[in-house]
């Protein structure tokens, strides 16, 4: 993708931006966005929530210094929030109007090396996903979990991840994959870098990971699951897990990657 300066949060104005989506119904978009050193802005709020993940660089707001791995959540309120970079910075945007503005309603900043891991809860999916919560009110109990407010988690699946079925959200969802591999029937291998938009009812799966996978999981709405057996998903995923090289970094390979097992499903 290019990048380009377009439409998105008025805190970001006139800056470079790629934007991964957009949902028409409630003008929400995913941006990633590049901030050049020195840059100074202030967030009065425009009636949508915008959420900040820290890629690399480094921003402050209000006087608070906030790193790689940092999230900042600046509310929908009529209060403003001063943000600069010193050194510039690469950021992923969540601009939301679907967030509900609590009466408690503030500035969060918190960082993923602040919350704790912990173990994956949508149910029926296999062992071995771990995730970690950046927003304040995350839903976590429950076959639909997330909230009004919608999904976002950063999600890890160890190294020999296997969920040899498929499974299906009513919902939209999108993956924006920062580290290690991962291979669907549907999409082929995506690695670091490389952005999934599954649109409602889209069945996916099966699926493997050699070295493991980092991504964050978003969707404007709470999120489900259902799942359905397929035959020879089993087969897919460990021939995948044994072939290749455990040497080799992982790249985004898309549907190349499946000719050596797309014969193994049915």
């Amino acid at each position: 993708m290019e990048w380009e300066v377009g439409p998105g949060p008025r805190t970001f104005a006139a800056l470079e931006r790629r934007e991964l989506s957009r949902d028409a119904e409630s003008d929400s978009a995913t941006l990633m966005v590049r901030i050049p050193p020195a840059w100074k802005s202030v967030d009065l709020g425009d009636e949508a929530t915008t959420e900040i993940f820290v890629l690399e660089g480094d921003l402050v707001v209000n006087g608070e210094a906030v790193g790689c791995g940092g999230y900042i959540s600046l509310p929908p309120i009529g209060v403003a929030n001063a943000l600069e970079s010193r050194c510039g910075a690469q950021v992923l945007v969540w601009h939301s109007h679907r967030l509900p503005v609590a009466p408690e309603a503030a500035l969060r900043v918190t960082s993923i090396w602040a919350e704790p891991w912990q173990e994956g809860r949508l149910k029926g999916l296999p062992y071995g996903r771990l995730f970690k919560v950046l927003r304040a009110n995350d839903v976590l109990e429950g076959p639909v979990q997330g909230g009004e407010a919608g999904f976002l988690r950063l999600n890890q699946w160890l190294p020999g991840y296997v969920a040899p079925n498929e499974h299906r959200h009513e919902v939209w969802e999108e993956l924006i994959f920062l580290h290690g591999d991962w291979l669907t029937l549907e999409r082929g291998q995506v690695a670091a870098g490389s952005y999934l938009g599954n649109p409602p009812g889209w069945w996916h799966g099966p699926l493997a990971s050699r070295f493991g996978a980092l991504a964050f999981v978003h969707s404007n709405r709470a999120l489900g699951v259902e799942l359905r057996d397929i035959e020879g998903g089993v087969a897919f995923s460990e021939s995948y897990l044994r072939s290749g090289s455990l040497l080799d970094r992982p790249e985004h390979q898309g549907a190349t990657a499946l000719e050596p097992f797309i014969d193994l499903v049915r």
